[in-house]
């Protein structure tokens, strides 16, 4: 199994904040709608854990954008 970067997960966080701001959410109401723990998100964001490729129809669902959507704006 391959593991993730620690700078890959780090960009990941990043980005997952950036999104969950713009669209106006909470860490909780994410980790609710991701079926997982307030603490387990918040690692998401910190780049301490990857949120795993499962996880990204979830957010495109929620209204998160791919970063190839977000160069054409």
């Amino acid at each position: 199994m391959a593991t993730t970067s620690t700078k890959k997960r780090q960009e990941t966080g990043a980005r997952l904040r950036s999104e969950r701001v713009r669209l106006g959410y909470q860490p909780r109401q994410i980790a609710q709608l991701l079926g997982v723990p307030l603490e387990a998100y918040e690692r998401f964001e910190s780049g301490d854990a990857d949120p795993g490729i499962w996880r990204m129809p979830r957010l495109a669902a929620c209204g998160f954008r791919s970063e190839e959507h977000t160069s054409e704006l």
